[in-house]
């Protein structure tokens, strides 16, 4: 008997992490727009779009070598695809605020 993780669980995992970064990021959007303090609850999808892209390249991996249930092997591929495009845009978003920051930063030094 292997000491193997069940990627069934790791499947819903993925997909209920992809979820749940999804949520985060159309209420860090929401927040944004409204000018609510709180959009820097953002950074937060940084974590659980991570763990859930793992979490999904497990169980893909895993269903390849050894087939699941449709229903899984969907759940599987759906989180991941999920968490890929967050953290992508979760990158995106923290180079485009790094680089306005350095330029709002060297603005002035540069002017004078």
């Amino acid at each position: 008997m292997e000491n193997r993780p069940d990627p069934a669980l790791f499947a819903k995992g993925s997909f209920y992490l992809g979820i749940a970064s999804s949520g985060i990021l159309l209420l860090s959007f929401i927040l944004g727009l409204l000018r609510i303090g709180l959009s820097s609850i953002v950074w937060l999808a940084l974590i659980t779009s991570a763990v859930g892209l793992f979490l999904g390249w497990a169980s893909r991996s895993d269903f390849r070598k050894n087939p699941g249930t449709p229903e899984a092997m969907q759940m599987a591929d759906t989180g991941w695809r999920i968490n890929l495009w967050a953290l992508i845009v979760l990158v995106v978003v923290m180079l485009m605020v790094v680089i306005l920051r350095v330029i709002i930063t060297l603005g002035p030094t540069i002017q004078g």
